[in-house]
């Protein structure tokens, strides 16, 4: 019983909502049908005027030119930053030497990852070490110093695994 009342209620004030909302949209409707009306022969003559010139392009024109100038150097912008951030190649010190360590036990691919981690600096200084996943070997670049360290630590975390 109240569900249907409620229902009622509700379909009452939608009917009142679209006529409202169409008494509105009429009163709208016949304001702009009187407006042209009630424009003088001069306003509807200026009107028509403004109408058949062509649009103005030149300020399109202008700015479109300056929005391509703009997009030139930021490009160049972009291409010179690029070419700043591409790493120089690293040559050899006269002092590094290079090493394979073969591993029995340790996965080369995890050891390469734990000495980099250990033992390259955040702006990629350090040892170039990379491994070979075939023949299970670690491979280091650096200073003899460094590589007598690091092969002990090599020694340590092949016996680990």
């Amino acid at each position: 019983m109240f569900m249907t009342k409620l229902k009622i209620v509700t379909a009452m004030l939608l009917a009142v909502g679209f006529i409202f909302a169409g008494a509105v949209g009429l009163t709208h409707y016949a304001v702009a049908q009187q407006a042209p009306a009630t424009q003088t022969v001069q306003d509807q003559k200026q009107t028509d005027k403004k109408n058949s010139e062509p649009s103005n392009f030149g300020g399109l024109e202008r700015r479109f030119t300056g929005l391509e100038a703009e997009i030139a150097k930021l490009t160049k912008e972009v291409q010179s930053l690029r070419n700043q951030l591409e790493a120089p190649r690293v040559q050899p010190d006269a002092n590094d030497d290079i090493r394979l360590f073969r591993l029995n036990n340790a996965k080369a691919a995890e050891t390469a990852m734990t000495l980099k981690e250990l033992f390259q600096t955040k702006n990629g200084l350090g040892p170039r070490i990379a491994s070979h996943a075939t023949s299970n070997t670690v491979l280091v670049q650096g200073s003899v110093d460094l590589l007598k360290t690091l092969e002990a630590v090599v020694a340590k975390l092949d016996d680990l695994d």
